[in-house]
């Protein structure tokens, strides 16, 4: 975790250092007599060539900035606090326009981010309605694309799926059917590009609701087909087996486990996996997390490892795995649903590669260090010429 977020504060670094470079030279340009058209031509000129030459001289190095450029988009676009200003927004996205206008293979920004995209929605991580629509019509003003109508989707999709709530909920009192707080999220599996969950056998009460919903959504959509992401699904329960009461956010994964325990006390791993038909390696990293902030205790497991470094493998399908009675927490809601998603991008990043088909990534930093001299040293030329002459 520690790795990855030390890539992502240096990815940050790096867009912004490209954009400072293009800021630097346009101060140049700027103080050019009459601003004449033909350096900010050169300046053009000079960033496409540093961008092409020096910082993605190889494929491998296309699809690295792309990605760079869309987690930083991804990144501005789910700041909560007051920091980031809508002007100051405005500016920082304008900022990356200028880079994506240079990036030659569009598309793979482009895949990138429409995958982000969804998970900020359906994690609920974005801030903005208005902040999202104004990216994807700025992008759409450089490179109008298919992705970028998918986005548009997966856009309207996500506003379309509050009114879909509440008309089920209008239409659970109709039916007189005791449901729980229940939301969903509907998307066209055409434009959005998650990935399809793994094999899961839902409690009795779920299951109910999720058939209610099914039922209610056919009445009016004939002939469509819904698949539940269940990675990216979620849920609240309220502990009644403890002396204080607690609310705990968990996934639905974790949800499903957890309320096998309403019907045993005692569950070992193997008919965990049997009853809720989670493959191996996802259930035990699911207990291993759950065995870890205490709610689960396993006897045959040494405590003072679980506590300090339990792994997946150190749990046997043997083992036997109860509710801890003397559960406690700090805080009356505790967030257990720790991301069990697959990286999705990660994944695709990956395709993306082989399909390029390259070799080894050069050296992205050493690259970039000579890149303001460079283009500075094109603008110099050009403007003495146009003078000498």
């Amino acid at each position: 975790m520690a790795s990855d977020a030390l890539q992502h504060c240096k990815g940050k670094l790096k867009i912004k250092f490209i954009i400072n470079i293009h800021e630097q030279c346009l101060k140049i340009v700027s103080a050019t007599p009459n601003n004449k058209q033909i350096f900010i031509d050169c300046l053009d000129k000079g960033f496409r060539k540093f961008i092409k030459n020096k910082v993605v001289s190889t494929n491998t190095n296309s699809l690295k900035l792309a990605r760079l450029l869309a987690e930083y988009t991804d990144f501005l676009l789910r700041q909560r606090n007051k920091i980031v200003e809508d002007t100051d927004f405005q500016e920082n996205i304008n900022k990356i326009m200028i880079i994506y206008n240079y990036l030659e293979d569009k598309d793979i920004f482009e895949k990138i981010y429409n995958k982000l995209l969804a998970k900020r929605l359906v994690n609920q991580w974005h801030t903005s309605n208005d902040n999202e629509e104004l990216v994807i019509k700025k992008l759409q003003v450089v490179h109008h694309s298919e992705h970028i109508l998918k986005m548009q989707q997966v856009l309207q999709d996500f506003y379309l799926s509050n009114n879909i709530t509440n008309e089920y909920q209008l239409y659970c009192k109709k039916q007189n059917f005791s449901s729980i707080r229940f939301s969903v999220m509907v998307f066209n599996s055409h434009s959005f590009s998650l990935c399809n969950s793994s094999s899961l056998t839902l409690p009795n009460k779920l299951e109910r609701i999720l058939n209610s919903f099914t039922e209610f959504y056919n009445c009016y959509h004939t002939g469509r087909k819904l698949i539940c992401l269940y990675e990216y699904s979620k849920g609240e329960i309220q502990t009644l087996f403890t002396k204080e009461k607690y609310y705990l956010q968990v996934s639905t994964y974790q949800m499903t486990i957890i309320l096998l325990f309403n019907n045993m006390s005692l569950w070992k791993v193997k008919d965990i996996e049997d009853q809720t038909e989670i493959n191996t390696k996802l259930l035990l990293q699911i207990l291993c997390g759950l065995l870890k902030s205490k709610l689960f205790i396993c006897t045959e497991l040494d405590q003072n490892k679980v506590e300090e470094d339990l792994k997946e493998t150190d749990i046997n399908t043997n083992y036997t795995i109860k509710l801890n009675d003397s559960f406690t927490s700090k805080k009356c809601r505790k967030k257990l649903n720790k991301p069990v998603e697959p990286n999705d991008t990660e994944a695709l990043v990956k395709a993306i590669d082989r399909d390029l088909k390259v070799g080894v990534v050069g050296d992205f930093d050493g690259q970039v260090q000579d890149a303001f001299a460079h283009i500075n040293q094109i603008l110099v030329e050009q403007y003495y010429a146009d003078y000498i002459i």
